[in-house]
């Protein structure tokens, strides 16, 4: 636990230095924390490719982060992709985050399977895509 800490708090003097090298370097290397300082610093700085390349380098440590800027882009088949195995796999914060998207696009019928299968996120976003149509 205390080594996670020292690592973020290193890769947080890197971003605040603004060296975006030793953090690539990190990132290249397998530091999570440093790829999501990075494509952030990245994506602060209007540079959307290249911070999307570094997280789909490292997708499986910023996935949420790569969506949300894949979606940022108006890459929404993208930015669904990338959640689609993590929601499939259970985890909730990707559920949510792809049942939002759906609910975004209109896609009923996915929410539905969705929502059919236990989903209660996609339940939720279902109802509310529901609810706007019949007003």
């Amino acid at each position: 636990m205390r080594h996670r800490r020292t690592a973020w708090q290193l890769v947080g003097l890197l971003r605040e230095r603004g060296d975006l090298d030793e953090l690539r370097r990190r990132a290249d290397a397998g530091d999570s924390a440093a790829a999501r300082q990075l494509a952030e610093m990245l994506r602060e700085r209007g540079d959307l490719d290249g911070a999307v390349a570094v997280l789909r380098r490292r997708a499986d440590a910023g996935y949420l982060q790569l969506a949300e800027l894949l979606r940022e882009r108006g890459d929404l088949d993208g930015a669904l992709a990338v959640l689609r195995p993590r929601a499939d796999a259970r985890d909730s914060a990707a559920a949510r985050q792809l049942a939002e998207l759906l609910r975004e696009r209109g896609d009923l019928d996915e929410l539905r399977r969705r929502a059919d299968a236990g989903d209660s996120y996609a339940a939720e976003q279902l109802a509310e895509l529901l609810r706007k149509q019949s007003s």
